[in-house]
């Protein structure tokens, strides 16, 4: 699976580019969010790291924008940041963020926040089976019916 990692701090950028390598992902990163879109292709990412407070256009925006693409799997966003009042987090998830992590970030978070949107990959695996094997069923079943003339 791949990842983005979109952080304007070079330190912290490095760290969950290699946390999520460690990770088993395969890691692209972005210094702001003009980056991330230039970079930016329908389901090519399953995971997005978002730092809130980039230069120029912000991670709220950003998101907004992501949603607002066409693409066939949404990726899982993940955003960090310092405004943690509930009238802040209610706009991150009014801009379509799946799940953040609040400054000070410590790698034992990130872990936490990774096996959740890893959980969540997993059960979208399952209804994405789950939905072909009932495809075919329902062709499968079309084809009886038209042999027996039904």
């Amino acid at each position: 699976m791949k990842a983005l990692v979109v952080e304007d701090d070079a330190a912290t950028n490095e760290l969950f580019v290699e946390a999520l390598g460690d990770g088993g992902f395969t890691v692209e990163a972005a210094a702001d969010a003009e980056a991330a879109i230039a970079k930016y292709r329908p389901d090519a990412y399953a995971l997005i790291t978002l730092d809130l407070n980039l230069p120029g256009m912000d991670g709220l925006e950003f998101c907004r924008w992501l949603r607002s693409q066409p693409q066939g799997e949404d990726p899982y966003v993940i955003a960090i940041t310092g405004r943690a009042e509930p009238e802040d987090l209610q706009e991150v998830l009014k801009a379509g963020i799946d799940d953040y992590i609040a400054k000070p970030v410590t790698l034992e978070k990130f872990f936490v926040r990774l096996a959740m949107a890893q959980a969540a990959f997993a059960r979208q695996e399952k209804y994405r089976q789950a939905r072909a094997e009932l495809t075919a069923a329902k062709k499968l079943l079309r084809e009886h019916q038209a042999k027996a003339g039904v």
